[in-house]
């Protein structure tokens, strides 16, 4: 017998950058490469000089999440964060980001791009992944503040190394995970 949250769909939710111009774009599907042992994936045209193997997948398609792990890309592209799952108050992770980059939340425009969650399979690290090339949103919401999109999900912590709180993070053996070049 089913529960009754089986019945209900979840949506999935990707944060991209707002354009210049003001408006909203469709996320366009794009080629990803996928580890084999599910540990990685990223653009294919952004792979870089992190091995490949032959044991790689590759599909074309788009990331989305659930609204908190979509979260942290509510964030330009190029800030670099960690995230514990260690718990603070209401349940929330903590995310940590540099200080200069929480300076420049305050100016950032964001769209949250709002998907059926029929469309996505898991990945198996908290995000999911729509194979195709005509996924389109079921509505596109603007924000202004992505301070208040990663308050609802997290405890945000700014510091001054972020270099520094990697570091004892993992002197610690603190599990977390981590976007940008460390």
């Amino acid at each position: 017998m089913k529960s009754f949250k089986q019945y209900i769909t979840e949506e999935k939710i990707r944060y991209d950058s707002l354009p210049a111009n003001g408006v909203p774009f469709v996320p366009r599907s794009d080629k990803y490469r996928f580890t084999a042992d599910g540990t990685g994936s990223g653009r294919e045209s952004t792979w870089g000089d992190w091995p490949k193997s032959e044991t790689d997948t590759l599909k074309t398609g788009l990331f989305a999440a659930e609204p908190k792990h979509a979260a942290p890309y509510s964030m330009p592209r190029d800030m670099r964060w960690l995230r514990t799952d260690a718990k603070g108050p209401n349940g929330r992770s903590q995310l940590f980001i540099s200080s200069a980059d929480y300076k420049r939340l305050r100016n950032h425009r964001t769209v949250a791009s709002h998907y059926d969650d029929k469309d996505f399979s898991p990945t198996g690290r908290g995000e999911y992944f729509a194979s195709g090339e005509n996924v389109r949103p079921t509505k596109q919401v603007i924000h202004d503040s992505p301070l208040e999109i990663l308050r609802q999900h997290h405890i945000v912590r700014p510091v001054r190394n972020l270099d520094k709180k990697k570091k004892s993070l993992v002197g610690a053996n603190v599990p977390h995970e981590t976007e940008g070049e460390f």
